[in-house]
């Protein structure tokens, strides 16, 4: 049982790598349509108003919420909680003519998955030798 194990693990750490290396953009799958999400929400529903030191009220309908690029904070608290820049970051990031893209948290990267699945399972001989 333990070698059926083994056997399992050790492919599905090669077919997990192998996913990864497939992702078209430098993050994930999932990321991206959460971000691009969140992007359109940002250009169709948001408006912006900065005070000049990096805080900016944004709209989104009758909702308001405040966001500080320098402390990376929504007080939606999305971009807390996922590392996903939220619409009313995004909104304020472009008012800045700025890469909403690289204010996605590192952890979504495909760099950071392909760490995670760098350490093997080696092959071992048969229960012979």
């Amino acid at each position: 049982m333990l070698e059926d194990t083994r056997i399992k693990t050790m492919n599905l750490l090669r077919e997990h790598e192998e996913k990864v290396r497939s992702w078209r953009y430098d993050f994930g799958p999932k990321c991206m349509d959460l971000y691009n999400e969140y992007l359109q929400i940002a250009q169709t529903a948001c408006e912006v108003n900065a005070n000049g030191q990096n805080d900016y009220e944004v709209t989104e309908g009758s909702d308001k919420h405040c966001v500080n690029l320098v402390v990376k904070k929504c007080t939606c608290r999305s971009w807390d909680l996922t590392g996903i820049p939220c619409p009313h970051a995004i909104r304020a990031i472009l008012h800045d003519s700025g890469d909403p893209m690289t204010e996605i948290n590192w952890w979504y990267s495909k760099e950071a998955f392909l760490l995670t699945y760098r350490h093997k399972i080696q092959p071992v001989r048969g229960e012979k030798f």
